[in-house]
């Protein structure tokens, strides 16, 4: 069985290096991104405000939630493992 770092390995191997190109969103920070709220509605803000008051909050809430259900099950994880990293 595959522990959970050669999972996460695995994982991370198959998404794009870098991720996020710097060129496509420089100077976009006053674009307006709309986007879905709900199945309904959408919301519009500038690049920046949804970087700073939704995407990264939103991303924070998912790290953090995760991280508190493998403590939950018993996963060796503690505060270095959250603000460092695993190779820390």
């Amino acid at each position: 069985m595959k522990t959970l770092r050669q999972i996460l390995i695995a994982c991370a191997g198959q998404m794009p290096s870098p991720p996020i190109q710097r060129g496509p969103i420089d100077g976009t920070e006053d674009k307006p991104i709309t986007f879905p709220v709900g199945r309904e509605a959408t919301r519009t803000m500038t690049g920046e405000a949804y970087l700073k008051h939704w995407a990264l909050p939103n991303m924070f809430f998912h790290v953090t939630t995760a991280y508190a259900i493998l403590r939950h099950n018993g996963v060796d994880l503690g505060k270095r493992d959250y603000l460092a990293g695993a190779d820390q």
